[in-house]
């Protein structure tokens, strides 16, 4: 299955993606944690506090003002992520796929979002475009409105006025803050969709090694084959 984003966002955020089709999901990594606490460590020697990491969050900060968001009250993922590792608070462990994505998004410092390809039920793009497409599943990023909102995972009710937001045919499944209950990674997930928010004016380089590096952590720890 070919992945397509309908970006209606495009002057503010530059999404990039991709599917992973065949991944094994499992409790927990020794070699995984070890990147991870490696990563945490290169952190806390870099940025004393999370004041002084402010620059590394200018670009997932500034496409959040872009949105019209406060990111000091609504954070980025990565931001929080980082945050709390230089708080000392650590990282909850929830699985290798989570907890890849967790290393990932802490390496690129841009917020991702990760889903069960199967728990998403995408648009055909033969209904998104008016021509046959076969193949092709289209899901859509835009702001969220009044009404729209997701339980998130072990978290209150995700309120999604005004904060961009990815949808599927079902609705509304995950932010640069927070992702859907409804499409969480469990052991039991084989595919995998895995979406990077940039800023709309990231270099098209920067794209390309995030993407390239989000990309080769989770085959590390997953294995799997691209999807499309």
């Amino acid at each position: 299955m070919h992945w397509i984003i309908r970006n209606l966002l495009a002057d503010r955020i530059h999404p990039t993606w991709f599917a992973l089709q065949g991944v094994t999901v499992r409790p927990k990594s020794d070699a995984l944690q070890q990147e991870l606490s490696t990563r945490g460590g290169e952190l806390m020697a870099h940025y004393p506090d999370p004041a002084a990491a402010l620059p590394a969050f200018s670009a997932a900060r500034r496409m959040y003002h872009a949105c019209g968001l406060d990111p000091s009250k609504v954070r980025p993922s990565s931001e929080a992520l980082v945050r709390r590792v230089l708080q000392g608070k650590g990282l909850a462990r929830v699985n290798t796929a989570v907890d890849a994505a967790n290393l990932a998004s802490m390496s690129i410092l841009r917020p991702v979002g990760l889903y069960d390809a199967d728990k998403v039920h995408p648009v055909d793009a033969s209904e998104a475009n008016g021509r046959p497409d076969p193949g092709v599943s289209v899901v859509t990023l835009r702001l969220g409105t009044a009404t729209e909102e997701y339980p998130g995972i072990g978290k209150e009710m995700i309120h999604l006025e005004g904060r961009p937001a990815l949808l599927d045919r079902l609705g509304p499944f995950g932010n640069p803050s927070a992702d859907s209950a409804r499409t969480r990674v469990t052991e039991a997930t084989t595919g995998l969709l895995f979406v990077i928010f940039e800023p709309a004016d990231e270099p098209i380089d920067g794209l390309e090694k995030h993407l390239s590096l989000a990309l080769a952590t989770m085959r590390r720890h997953l294995g799997g084959t691209v999807a499309g």
